[in-house]
């Protein structure tokens, strides 16, 4: 329960860095398309849950150190844009109601674990005690 919750935490918090850093996402199709997946897995999951609370909190309190990171790292950002690539499309089916279609595959939970561990090897002891 403790990687799942890490894991989805981190790729919350990534994707939502990316939205909120709109040098990096603005005017671009997979921008628009993190944008409004993310939207709507706040909206039509995440607010229908009593951790809705919990993982937007942890968003809001480490976005000046995520974006911080991202600035410091920007080559990161295509990594970002490939774990996007990779798992947008399931979680769309899911807000579609077809999430018995979607198959998380070994290469999606690898990709999660590398963004994880890029994430733990850049974050404040802070932030890797939330990720952890």
């Amino acid at each position: 329960m403790k990687k799942l919750k890490r894991s989805i935490a981190v790729v919350i918090i990534s994707l939502a860095l990316l939205i909120v850093n709109f040098q990096h996402v603005q005017g671009t199709i997979i921008g628009m398309h993190i944008f409004i997946s993310l939207w709507r897995f706040e909206k039509e999951v995440l607010q229908a849950t009593p951790a809705r609370q919990y993982y937007e909190g942890i968003a809001w309190l480490h976005i000046f150190e995520g974006l911080r990171i991202l600035s410091e790292h920007p080559e990161h950002v295509d990594e970002v844009y490939s774990l996007a690539n990779l798992t947008l499309p399931h979680l769309d089916a899911l807000l579609d109601g077809k999430g018995d279609t979607a198959t998380i595959t070994e290469e999606q939970v690898k990709a999660v674990e590398a963004e994880v561990n890029w994430w733990m090897s850049v974050a404040s002891p802070y932030l890797q005690g939330v990720l952890f």
